[in-house]
């Protein structure tokens, strides 16, 4: 009878109990490499994605010395600042050098001839049809087609050594000249024909720039790249990006710099890329590593006398397709001679031709390890040979069991990765023996066949499966909850289309491994590792959120006031809740906690506060300290938090800082002539009387589609998943999209310059002092302090309750320690 009444008292008074948002696992270490909160990204910081703005018009020409040009500035008939040089100017600026930045003599020259053929070629130096890492580049000034004297050699020629079958040098790395040098009669590479970079008769096809100070527009900070054009009939899949009022079709391979791409300027003594001229190599910190999809049949598991597994790389109708053949994936020991996550070469005589037989290809599964209700980080993955939703004995674990420490278990301690489960009759059983297994989502929300969960790295960019690729199963993105045809549509795409966080390493070549940093195998990507690109969900696309900035109104006049706290409500709950974030310091009675905290203890002194929203709280401004009229890396951003009245309209020309207004960065973001860095004021401070940014004016910022308005700070929050959840959790970092004129859908979803670091957990931050483990206070009825409340305590409590002993408030909180379950809370 207790416990009927048990149960039925927890139904009564559940409305009592606040849930807050589940805390979930730590992702595993993150190496310490963001920067703080309230610091914007950098073109060279750990979570920056390098994308590539396009539109940008761009011209071969030749100014009245002779001296050959890049012209970025196409609306004038002289040499202007900005435009690059390709070849020596004199002997005073050598190519590689930008006009305008070095004293410039010759800016103001005369434009004496413009190259209108397609100027762009490659030399197919190994002759394999296609443009891959070792091809050397050409601007063809003469139009010819072929290499002819007075072409430039934009990169080595060849761009890399180049070897046979046999792995014998055929040419070495720039043996018929160095990047950047013009052909000679009589040179090595001279009258050989030169394909096309793109289909199209310019430049402006193949050319894209990195924004490096998001100022909207080429800029001394700038990057330049060639980029290799994909064939979008025969590459899927494709995006359709606006511009203005221009629809057009977009590859995610040629929104960024990936590997292959040739650098065209690349500043003097950058700190972080290599020189211009080069080209985009595997490991190269401006690489982002752009998924490509397996053709139509291939990537089938298939098995050999039911215990040899392997992955079918061919496709359908290719020669060895059904059979094990050269650049097959092995999956499990084979013969005692071949380890798993080898592939098949030509010599491989002990297996090569054997005939697999291929079942359900919904095999590969997971268990919900960490019981969040779906596929995390977490979650060990295995294959389920016999298809029977359970582990069992000759299952393969693709990661260790578990996948990261936890409390009750050190990572790989069940289970290794690539392990064969024992289980059966007569041998002890695998601790993970029995776990129920669920099959992986496909983007849909599906269970997945094994090929739509594989892509792989194009490390060679040779546009086939070859020696040097790596391959991933891939953590899924639903995209249930995205408008596939609204605006909204790439906040979902990208996590598909690029290695990220939460995806599996199914085959990676020993070099790699020995030679570039990658990890083994059998690893999840993890955050900060060498292949992870930082892909954003934008919030509205997540369950169970719904952001609004709001501030604890302590003297009830529904004003902002000076000393009073604002906080980023992530469930729209309109009080202050688990997974809320406090954007400034929060007094309490008796404690004080720092702006950029998250809500998470069940004792803050902050939680139930009621948030007033208020009608002119809450809008995103700058200030434009540089006067270039656009939002940039330099501009400092605030939240206006009096901007109009209740009954106003909230659009105003003249407004301004004022007391109480909280600053986002630091005032000034760097040093400049305003003074140091943060000598005006420090990020999540509020402007107090006298402040010096009080005299600024805000500049209006611009939505993505390039419309001058007001906008509140949630239209520009997204969230970077650390731990894969699809929820927003304790591991998870917040962003604030850089606000631009243009920004297209493939850019506005990936961690770039300018965005603004919202919220960062204090473990994930570089240079920090290693955190204390925090010091667990029992609940008074965690009889078996587990840091669990079950069944039995909860009664204990009710009782108490009943008895008089015990107020709502105190039951209200062991409520919700039983409601947490398993997730504990502390």
């Amino acid at each position: 009878m207790r416990g009927k009444i048990t149960i039925l008292f927890i139904v009564a008074v559940l409305c009592l109990s606040l849930t807050g948002i589940a805390a979930a696992p730590d992702p595993g270490e993150p190496d310490g490499c963001w920067e703080p909160c309230g610091t914007k990204v950098a073109q060279c910081d750990q979570d920056s994605t390098f994308a590539l703005e396009k539109f940008c018009t761009a011209q071969i020409v030749q100014s009245d010395h002779g001296t050959y040009y890049i012209d970025l500035t196409p609306y004038d008939d002289v040499i202007s600042e900005g435009d690059v040089r390709i070849t020596w100017y004199h002997t005073n600026y050598a190519p590689n050098t930008k006009v305008g930045i070095d004293g410039s003599g010759d800016a103001g020259d005369e434009i004496v001839d413009r190259i209108e053929s397609p100027v762009a070629r490659y030399f197919d130096i190994n002759d394999n049809g296609v443009f891959d890492i070792y091809d050397p580049v050409y601007f063809d000034l003469d139009g010819y087609g072929w290499i002819s004297s007075g072409d430039i050699r934009v990169t080595a020629s060849p761009a890399l050594d180049v070897y046979n079958e046999n792995g014998e040098l055929v040419y070495e790395a720039g043996e018929f000249g160095e990047k950047w040098t013009v052909v000679a009669l009589g040179d090595g590479d001279e009258c050989y024909w030169a394909e096309c970079l793109g289909d199209k008769n310019g430049l402006e096809e193949v050319i894209g720039y990195v924004d490096s100070d998001c100022d909207g527009e080429w800029s001394c900070a700038d990057k330049l790249y060639l980029y290799q054009p994909h064939d979008f009939d025969e590459i899927e899949p494709s995006v359709t990006v606006e511009n203005g009022d221009e629809e057009f079709d977009e590859h995610h391979f040629d929104a960024y710099v990936t590997i292959g791409d040739v650098r065209l300027y690349i500043p003097q003594d950058d700190e972080c890329l290599e020189e211009c001229g080069t080209k985009v190599l595997q490991g190269d910190f401006d690489a982002t590593y752009a998924l490509k999809m397996l053709p139509k049949g291939a990537g089938r598991i298939g098995t050999f006398d039911e215990f040899e597994v392997y992955l079918d790389m061919e496709a359908e109708g290719e020669l060895g397709y059904g059979q094990v053949s050269i650049g097959d994936i092995r999956l499990s020991s084979v013969s005692n001679t071949y380890d798993p996550n080898t592939k098949v070469i030509w010599c491989d005589e002990k297996d090569l031709g054997h005939e697999l037989e291929f079942g359900n290809q919904t095999i590969i599964k997971y268990f919900d390890f960490d019981e969040n209700g779906g596929y995390s980080l977490e979650d060990p993955v295995y294959i389920d040979l016999d298809d029977d939703e359970h582990v069992s004995g000759g299952d393969i674990r693709l990661v260790q069991t578990p996948v990261v420490d936890t409390d009750a278990h050190q990572a790989g301690e069940i289970g290794s990765e690539w392990s064969v489960v024992v289980a059966g009759p007569s041998v002890v059983d695998d601790d993970d023996a029995g776990w129920l297994l669920e099959s992986l989502p496909n983007e849909f929300g599906k269970p997945a066949e094994v090929r739509e969960l594989l892509g792989y790295i194009d490390s060679d960019r040779s546009l086939d499966w070859t020696c040097v690729d790596k391959l991933y199963l891939q953590q899924m993105v639903n995209l249930n909850n995205v408008e596939i045809d609204g605006p909204e549509t790439a906040h979902g795409l990208p996590h598909n289309m690029f290695v990220t966080i939460g995806d599996i390493r199914i085959y990676v070549p020993q070099e790699a491994i020995d030679e570039e940093g990658w990890y083994d195998c059998g690893t999840k990507v993890m955050p900060c590792d060498i292949d992870t690109t930082s892909v954003l969900y934008w919030w509205p696309t997540m369950p169970g959120l719904d952001i609004d900035i709001g501030f604890f109104d302590k003297n009830h006049n529904d004003e902002f006031d000076v000393g009073e706290a604002a906080y980023v409500d992530m469930d729209g709950s309109g009080d202050v809740t688990i997974g809320d974030i406090r954007l400034t310091e929060v007094v309490c009675k008796d404690t004080t906690y720092p702006p950029n905290t998250k809500v998470l203890d069940q004792h803050a002194e902050d939680r139930e506060i009621p948030l007033n929203y208020g009608c002119g709280f809450g809008y995103l401004f700058f200030v434009d300290l540089n006067d270039n009229d656009v939002y940039d890396v330099t501009d400092p951003l605030y939240i206006e938090t009096d901007m109009i009245q209740c009954d106003a309209f909230p659009f105003f020309e003249d407004i301004g800082p004022s007391p109480g207004d909280i600053r986002l960065t630091q005032v000034p973001v760097i040093d400049n002539a305003f003074g140091p860095a943060g000598s005006i004021g420090e990020a999540y401070t509020q402007i107090q009387v006298g402040d010096r940014d009080l005299s600024w004016q805000f500049f209006k910022n611009a939505d993505p589609q390039g419309i001058s308005i007001i906008n509140p700070v949630e239209w520009y929050i997204s969230i970077l998943d650390m731990d894969c959840s699809g929820d927003w959790t304790c591991n998870d970092v917040l962003y604030l999209k850089q606000i631009n004129n243009w920004k297209d859908h493939l850019h506005g979803s990936v961690v770039t310059p300018g965005d603004l670091r919202l919220f960062v957990p204090p473990e994930y931050i570089g240079d920090v002092d290693e955190p204390e483990p925090p010091v667990c206070s029992y609940n008074q009825y965690d009889a078996n302090e587990d840091c669990e409340i079950d069944i039995d305590e909860l009664s204990a409590a009710i009782d108490d309750f009943y008895a008089g002993t015990l107020d709502i408030d105190d039951l209200s909180e062991v409520i919700d320690y039983f409601y947490l379950g398993g997730a504990g809370y502390c």
